[in-house]
């Protein structure tokens, strides 16, 4: 079995936010325990209290289960949570020439229940190994905390959705040897509100990462590619009412160049980041439209192309 306790206690001061100061405190307890009947199955429940300063307290179970061993693991929980605003969501203000960013007091907890399912396969030979994973969720988010934009795409501010709904199905193929690895996954998520009337709307993504290293050893050429379809965001009309709108599809590239020297205890990395370039992506009203819908405007997503240099020196002592 396992008990503890967590405690955070946030501070946060300055002309930013409101009145000058504002402090939170979350205090929790949490307890959990195994059972494992058989050396196949594994049950976990667990239950966790937490008192907040400005939202009072909550109960929160959870019931974790696995089952398998060795190639084949299969994975179960179901859950609640509660999360309440951080500071910067509830007073602070962030203004500065491309952003304007309002903490809104009026903020409620988020409340959530969560139900998860995973598979594993994994086969390690002696040149290679061969992994798949797939999973599987629903939940359900009772105020969920989220960030809205103005129709002129420069003012944002946070606020709650009363009903958020998400499913998806994710999945990642991991192939590779001692000198190279390939991980490709592919999620399919859906998302549904009260600002959708309970509609959901899907969005694919495709994530890969491939790395390849010399047989020196030393050298080691890596790149990550992530291509995000159209996913839903909120949209602040003139009037304060808020809508449903979305972001365009794009794609994130990624890459880098690591080479050891002085018996692999000075490294040297290159890369960049965001070769393609996104910045800005078209959002709109898409196809819910509405009497408050936006016609369409732009979104942040990304700082645009840029380029680094890493160096790592490595100490290492004899036991």
């Amino acid at each position: 079995y396992e008990v503890g306790y967590d405690i955070n206690y946030e501070v946060g001061y300055g002309n930013r936010i409101e009145k000058g100061r504002k402090e939170i405190g979350d205090y929790a307890l949490f307890g959990t325990f195994n059972w494992a009947p058989w050396n196949w199955l594994n049950v976990k429940p667990g239950l966790r209290f937490t008192y907040n300063t400005l939202y009072k307290e909550a109960f929160m179970p959870a019931l974790n289960v696995k089952v398998g061993k060795k190639k084949h693991i299969l994975r179960g929980s179901i859950a609640s949570g509660f999360r309440s605003p951080s500071i910067k969501e509830l007073y602070m203000e962030f203004v500065d020439i491309n952003h304007k960013i309002y903490g809104n007091p009026d903020l409620k907890p988020e409340i959530a229940n969560h139900v998860q399912g995973w598979y594993n396969f994994n086969w390690d030979q002696k040149k290679w190994n061969l992994g798949f994973e797939l999973s599987a969720y629903y939940q359900d988010i009772h105020n969920r905390i989220s960030l809205s934009q103005s129709p002129d795409g420069t003012n944002y501010s946070y606020f709650n959705i009363d009903q958020f709904y998400a499913k998806g199905i994710q999945s990642l193929v991991k192939v590779g040897q001692k000198q190279w690895n390939v991980n490709v996954g592919f999620n399919y998520i859906g998302t549904a509100s009260n600002y959708s009337n309970s509609r959901f709307a899907y969005s694919p993504e495709l994530v890969s990462n491939v790395s390849y290293q010399l047989k020196n050893g030393t050298t080691k050429f890596s790149a990550f590619y992530k291509y995000t379809g159209k996913v839903v965001a909120y949209l602040v009309n003139d009037d304060a009412t808020v809508t449903q709108q979305f972001i365009s599809d794009y794609q994130l590239l990624d890459v880098q160049v690591q080479q050891w020297f002085l018996k692999k205890t000075l490294g040297v990395s290159l890369g960049g980041k965001n070769l393609l370039n996104v910045t800005n992506i078209r959002a709109g009203s898409g196809s819910t439209g509405g009497a408050h819908a936006s016609s369409s405007g732009s979104a942040p997503i990304a700082w645009g192309r840029s380029f680094y240099m890493t160096i790592t020196y490595l100490i290492k002592s004899k036991q």
